[in-house]
């Protein structure tokens, strides 16, 4: 019970360090470039999901094994974990807006589900 505990909250710890990694690193690419042209939220989606399936390929070079061996647990754990990586997104959205700062689209949670979505369904598929 242990090990299924500690499994959830590791991919949970993983999902959520990677896609706020993915936030700072886009946050200063956009506030660099300064750009005046809305993009498209549908477009933007895709953006993300692309780059949530290109980091879910790294991780799976860099641990090509299930962070959850209980296959049960794992699928599981595929559908909560986009929920509470979206939610720690979003949280961390209004606590941007208290500060006074611009939010980027992954600091929502239907962003950051959709992140952690394509990420732990491409984790899910690949891992051994």
């Amino acid at each position: 019970m242990l090990e299924i505990i500690f499994g959830l909250f590791l991919e949970l710890a993983v999902y959520t360090l990677v896609e706020l990694l993915t936030e700072l690193g886009l946050r200063h690419s956009i506030t660099s470039m300064k750009h005046e042209k809305k993009v498209n939220p549908y477009l933007a989606a895709v953006g993300y999901m692309f780059i949530a399936f290109i980091l879910g390929g790294v991780s799976i070079l860099l641990w090509p094994q299930h962070l959850i061996k209980d296959p049960d647990v794992r699928l599981k754990s595929l559908f909560i974990t986009p929920i509470i990586a979206g939610y720690v997104m979003s949280q961390r959205g209004r606590i941007l807006r208290l500060k006074q700062k611009n939010p980027i689209r992954l600091d929502s949670f239907i962003y950051g589900f959709l992140f952690a979505l394509i990420f732990s369904l491409l984790r899910f598929y690949a891992a051994h």
